[in-house]
């Protein structure tokens, strides 16, 4: 079902700590790690769009998690590519998301988006949209905090609860150790995922005087992240 968590300023030398584990059923496994048009991205071939990502132009970034409730016929996933590899502001990118979910034709989701400063959660239902600002972290599931009528995982609320629990005991966070949550088992709280929607690849990037990118296909628990070597510029 995916779990995404930012962090600004994480430690020392970062100016932003990202991870999203992908959470699907079988027939979404690929391997789909894509830079397109300057985005680092997990690509999505079922609807041609993207689950998260990272603009090395502009250093926007964002992702998306699934919120069970509202049915609409476009595609999440090419609305967050579109916004991505479009938007050179921050502020841009906001509007142009908002501006689209308010027409209603996308399924409920969670999407966030963020720069080196701030981050924004952006919850959308129907042609309901909410907005939350944060200049410091977010850590996002599959339920909603603000809006109405999507339904409830418990699942999702364990893992939201431990993270949170897990951020707010530390000072800083290392790319080290969010490897290791993107590998964690505890029962419904677990972040990594077996079974009918387990997880299917796993991004981090780390962004401080230059970007880094490491990428799990499959379960991290199985498959460790690698580094990735890829051409991208400075960090803004």
């Amino acid at each position: 079902m995916c779990t995404l968590v930012a962090i600004l300023r994480p430690n020392a030398t970062s100016r932003v700590l990202f991870l999203e584990n992908r959470d699907m059923p079988e027939e979404y496994r690929t391997d789909d790690l894509r830079v397109i048009d300057g985005v680092v991205s997990i690509y999505d071939h079922k609807s041609d769009g993207i689950v998260c990502g990272y603009s090395t132009g502009t250093g926007i970034f964002g992702g998306l998690t699934n919120v069970l409730g509202y049915m609409g016929p476009l595609s999440r996933g090419k609305l967050l590519r579109e916004v991505l590899t479009s938007s050179r502001t921050l502020e841009g990118a906001l509007q142009t998301l908002t501006a689209r979910l308010r027409g209603g034709m996308y399924s409920s989701a969670n999407y966030l988006l963020g720069d080196m400063e701030r981050l924004y959660w952006i919850e959308s239902f129907g042609r309901e949209v909410h907005v939350e600002e944060s200049n410091s972290y977010l850590i996002i599931t599959n339920n909603h905090r603000h809006l109405r009528g999507s339904t409830f995982l418990e699942s999702s609320r364990a893992r939201g609860a431990f993270l949170k629990t897990y951020l707010e005991a530390r000072g800083t966070v290392t790319t080290d150790e969010m490897m290791a949550l993107s590998a964690r088992h505890s029962g419904p709280a677990s972040i990594c995922r077996h079974g009918s929607r387990a997880t299917l690849s796993s991004l981090l990037f780390s962004v401080g005087e230059r970007a880094e990118f490491f990428y799990s296909s499959g379960n991290p628990c199985r498959n460790r992240h690698r580094r990735m070597e890829l051409a991208v510029r400075k960090a803004i």
